[in-house]
C-alpha cells in the first residue's frame, strides 16, 4: 500500500490543529481522512467498525488522553492486524514523553507545532517497516528475530523454547502479585517486555510495555484481571503461530 492509499483518522481536540494537520495530508494526496475529538471518539470510531491504516493521536486532550486511547486500543485489539498503526503528536517534546509513547504501544512520536516534512517521514517509515518484515501482520519484528535465531537448530531456538516454557506462569504472577506485591508485578512485566523484545516479539514486547507503564503510573489496578490475562497468552499462542508459519520452528 502506497502512503497516499491510507485511510487516517486525525485525533485532536484543537480545531486549528486539525486543520493544519488535514491540510497536510491532503497536500500529500490523502483523500480518506476522519477525525475525532478526543480518545473516547476513537474508541467509538473503531468498535463501530470503521478501519484505519493510521491514527495521528493528540495526547492532551479532555474526556480520554492519547496514552489512554492507545492502552484502551492495545487492549481491544491486541492483534496488529486488527487495529490502525498509532502516531503521537504533541508539544510537550521530551525524551520521557516519547518513552511513555513508545511503551504504550505507539508506533511514532511528532512534535508540534506539526511540521508537514517530519509528518510525511514518520508516514514514509512506517510504511517502510510494514514492507520489510516478512509477516505482514507485525506480531514478530522478523528482522531482530532472525539476527538472534539465524538458523533452525540454532542453540537460541532452545533459549526461546525455555523462554515461552515459563511465560504463562509469569503472566498469571503479574495478575496475582498485583494488590499484594506491586513491585513484583512490574518487574516481572519488565522482564518479559524486556526477553520479547530481544526475540523481536512485537506484539508481546509492546503489550508488556504498555502492562509496565500502567502498573507504575496508575494506582487502580482492577485492570489486571482474568481477561487481560487471557488476551495477553493469545498474544503469545499468535506469536508462536506466526513464528511456525513464516519459520517453519515450532514451540510447544
Amino acid at each position: 500500500m502506497n502512503v497516499t492509499d491510507q485511510r487516517v483518522l486525525v485525533v485532536d481536540d484543537n480545531k486549528t490543529n486539525v486543520a493544519v494537520c488535514l491540510h497536510f495530508l491532503k497536500g500529500m494526496g490523502i483523500t480518506e481522512l476522519e477525525t475525532a475529538g478526543d480518545g473516547s471518539e476513537v474508541l467509538e470510531i473503531l468498535e463501530s467498525g470503521e478501519k484505519f491504516d493510521l491514527i495521528l493521536m493528540d495526547l492532551r486532550m479532555p474526556v480520554m488522553d492519547g496514552l489512554t486511547a492507545t492502552k484502551e486500543i492495545l487492549k481491544r485489539w491486541p492483534s496488529p492486524e486488527d487495529r490502525p498503526r498509532i502516531i503521537a503528536v504533541t508539544a510537550h517534546a521530551f525524551s520521557e514523553e516519547s518513552e511513555k509513547c513508545r511503551s504504550a504501544g505507539m508506533d511514532g512520536y511528532l512534535s508540534k507545532p506539526l511540521q508537514r516534512d517530519a509528518l510525511v517521514s514518520a508516514m514514509e517509515d512506517l510504511q517502510a517497516a510494514g514492507e520489510s518484515t516478512t509477516t505482514g501482520d507485525g506480531t514478530i519484528d522478523f528482522d531482530q528475530f532472525d539476527m538472534v535465531v539465524d538458523a533452525p537448530d540454532s542453540p537460541c531456538v532452545t533459549i526461546l523454547q525455555e523462554f515461552f516454557d515459563g511465560l504463562d506462569q509469569m503472566v498469571i504472577s503479574i495478575v496475582d502479585s498485583a494488590d499484594a506485591n506491586l513491585e513484583e508485578s512490574i518487574n516481572v512485566a519488565h522482564q518479559l517486555k524486556g526477553g520479547s523484545g530481544s526475540f523481536g516479539l512485537r506484539s508481546f514486547h509492546q503489550r508488556m510495555g504498555e502492562t509496565e507503564l500502567r502498573l507504575r503510573e496508575e494506582e487502580d489496578v482492577s485492570w489486571l484481571d482474568s481477561d487481560w490475562q487471557e488476551v495477553t497468552l493469545r498474544v503469545v499462542e499468535d506469536s508462536k503461530q506466526e513464528i511456525e508459519k513464516v519459520r517453519g520452528i515450532a514451540f510447544t
